[in-house]
């Protein structure tokens, strides 16, 4: 592999105030060195000459080591999470398949009250959600627990609102996930709605979402077909345009239910807030969701996150740290929510940057996103004496999910790009510099055997890259190989710290990176 050596010979003294950046790409994993890894295939000539000149190593970033089931792939809210808590925080979809094993999911109290005004009715419960089995978001498990609660409940009609396009179920994988769901007479498809529509702030997009599960939207009866159809003309899933599914005309009516089930509910929370609103929405309709999507007491939740005390940014916080925190409109939650233990309100003298996405129908006619928009804020910021920075590139991830191996080369050498760029105004300030990511992506794009392609976040390790003056090391030519993990996620946030030169709260079970790679 052709790469760059990248050399920084006039190490400033550290006489100024100290800023620590962390660099997020998301999705860039650590995979093989073959056709499968677009990461690989890019050439990243800054990312390898760090990786050669400074110390450099893998962390877990999936399964229990982020708080999700074994060997579960790593999702971006379990990343970013614990990043920011340097400790893990077992995942609300863990709770909930927990409760489903041992029989408590049917005992809640939150569904069975969201469910009571219908079964005295004799309604109708709606379940939206995604349909999975290979995703900690959405379940078909969970949607079967729920289904199994109605029959507990004698409801006489369930009808499913599939949500299509889950990041980490395959373009095109929605009649496979359609096998999942326990078909009768008494459960039926009730709408298809692609994420694009389901998950976009756009309240146009969102209306249409709606419109299919209320069933005054566009009508097929035939959903298999309709599915092949997009499929005839190069759409994915996610693309699929809402509708609600007949002959049954049967729409969301008075006292009927509405669940929610995926347990990553940011992008959805708009949806969920339509619903619960308008004149077209019908009286006495119960609203609820199984995971909580952060909308406080107007929606209930029948499983709460677990908020972790004493976060990076509290401590930073407590020790009169300016921080900014920067991404675009897909990623922001990530880096401002998520890292902060799933809290909305910014602790003190952090300042927030969000970066506007373009507007584009498919994400890959324009692969670089928002990357050098992101990079010029944050080395402005690092200009300004900032004491800490964080960015998160989205494009690598973003693009991934796409299953366009181009685009996420051209994803990648932005995000390399930029990373250079970067690296130059941190060391220039004689700053310190952690480069890691959230999850696996970009770097297993296709199968290795069928070479199908794959656009699912995986199991794999991520990197991490710690570049700082005294961290230097005579260059070596040899590209490090990654072979086995020296940490976990929760690591990230006591290095920072300890690049700081403060202590870690007890409450961290990370430890610092320093000297052990």
């Amino acid at each position: 592999m052709h790469t760059k050596t990248i050399l920084y010979k006039n190490k400033p003294p550290q006489t100024m105030k100290r800023t620590v950046v962390l660099l997020i790409l998301d999705g860039w994993g650590i995979g093989q060195n073959d056709i499968t890894n677009a990461i690989h295939a890019a050439s990243p000539a800054n990312f390898e000459g760090l990786a050669r000149r400074y110390p450099s190593g893998a962390l877990l970033s999936h399964g229990i080591a982020v708080g999700l089931p074994w060997e579960t792939a790593g999702t971006g809210e379990s990343g970013h999470l614990t990043i920011g808590a340097g400790r893990t925080i077992y995942q609300t979809s863990v709770k909930v398949a927990l409760s489903i094993r041992d029989g408590s999911f049917l005992d809640n109290a939150v569904l069975r009250t969201a469910l009571t005004g219908t079964a005295k009715a004799k309604g109708t419960a709606h379940f939206v959600g995604s349909v999975s089995g290979k995703t900690a978001d959405g379940s078909a498990e969970r949607l079967r627990a729920l289904i199994t609660l109605t029959e507990r409940m004698s409801i006489p009609r369930v009808r499913v609102h599939m949500l299509l396009g889950d990041a980490n179920a395959g373009p095109q994988s929605a009649l496979t996930a359609m096998k999942a769901v326990p078909w009768s007479d008494t459960v039926r498809l009730g709408s298809l709605i692609g994420r694009y529509y389901a998950t976009d702030r756009n309240q146009e997009k969102n209306t249409a979402a709606k419109n299919a599960i209320l069933g005054i939207g566009l009508k097929t009866n035939d959903p298999e077909t309709y599915l092949h159809d997009f499929y005839l003309h190069g759409m994915d899933d996610i693309f699929t345009e809402p509708a609600t599914i007949g002959p049954d005309p049967r729409g969301v009516e008075e006292n009927d239910a509405v669940i929610f089930f995926d347990c990553d509910g940011n992008a959805l929370q708009a949806l969920v807030r339509l619903m619960t609103e308008g004149p077209d929405v019908p009286k006495k309709v119960s609203v609820a969701t199984v995971a909580d999507y952060g909308l406080g007491a107007t929606v209930p939740a029948a499983f709460t996150d677990d908020r972790p005390q004493k976060t990076l940014g509290d401590v930073l916080a407590e020790n009169g740290k300016i921080q900014f925190r920067i991404a675009e409109t897909c990623r922001y939650p990530h880096v401002t929510r998520f890292m902060n233990g799933r809290t909305d309100t910014p602790p003190k003298n952090e300042y927030r940057i969000l970066v506007p996405a373009e507007n584009v129908a498919r994400k890959d006619e324009r692969p670089e996103m928002m990357t050098k928009e992101i990079a010029d804020r944050g080395i402005a910021a690092i200009e300004e004496g900032a004491d800490f920075v964080v960015m998160n590139f989205a494009a690598p991830d973003v693009m991934a999910h796409t299953g366009n191996f181009e685009a996420v080369k051209k994803a990648v050498r932005a995000a390399d790009r930029e990373l250079g760029n970067i690296t130059k105004a941190v060391l220039a300030r004689g700053g310190a510099l952690i480069v890691t990511s959230d999850h696996g992506n970009a770097e297993r794009m296709r199968h290795p055997v069928s070479g199908a392609p794959e656009t699912d976040h995986n199991a794999n390790p991520v990197p991490v890259l710690l570049v700082a003056a005294e961290l230097e090391k005579p260059v070596s030519a040899i590209v490090p190989s990654y072979e086995g993990t020296v940490g976990l996620l929760t690591d990230i946030a006591p290095t920072v710290l300890a690049l700081m030169g403060l202590p870690k709260p007890q409450e961290m079970t990370g430890s610092s990176l320093i000297g052990r790679l």
